[in-house]
């Protein structure tokens, strides 16, 4: 595994041991042997190891949507809204993410605005890779490009919004989403 790898990893274990906020670049580097120096060389910011984390969490969560909108095909209404409870329930066992969601102290804030508030690391990339996908698996449904896109924005934007003021049960966020997509194609598909 390359140092970067390492390093987040490190900077993911002692996130989920003891919350973002006891997190140190000098502690990431002594868990796996090498020196604050070497940390700030592959991560000159604090911010820039949690961007990495974040990116790279995301990317276990990206394609497990993806598995399971290929798993139901061109069936849209059944797709997006499963793909939605696979995301609610990986959350709700994906230490990192509890200890996101769950942190008392304002540098989980700090992450949580990485999930929610900056659209580069989570929710930018997530419409743009499940966009991608879903042009590709329901272009015979005669949904148009930018209606897909609109879609599929709405229903990452609920979907985030369920994890970070989790109300209701993943059910009901699966609800939700079907019910949307359900009225979008009924609009948009001749």
């Amino acid at each position: 595994m390359v140092l970067r790898d390492r390093l987040i990893e490190a900077a993911r274990e002692a996130t989920c041991q003891r919350g973002w906020s006891a997190v140190t670049m000098a502690g990431v580097g002594s868990a796996i042997g090498v020196n604050r120096q070497a940390v700030y060389k592959e991560f000159p910011t604090k911010a820039a190891l949690a961007d990495a984390m974040i990116r790279r969490e995301a990317e276990l969560f990206f394609a497990a949507i993806l598995e399971t909108m290929q798993k139901y095909g061109s069936d849209i209404a059944t797709g997006l809204p499963e793909a939605v409870r696979v995301v609610l329930d990986m959350a709700d066992e994906n230490q990192l993410m509890q200890a996101i969601l769950n942190g008392q102290h304002r540098a989980e804030l700090d992450l949580i605005d990485l999930l929610a508030v900056d659209p580069k690391p989570v929710l930018g990339q997530a419409i743009v890779v499940v966009v991608a996908e879903a042009a590709n698996l329901y272009r015979d449904t005669g949904i148009s490009e930018s209606d897909l896109y609109t879609l599929i924005s709405i229903n990452t934007r609920l979907t985030i919004s369920h994890l970070l003021q989790a109300g209701g049960s993943t059910d009901d966020a699966v609800h939700q989403v079907a019910w949307v997509t359900r009225r979008a194609l009924a609009a948009t598909v001749s």
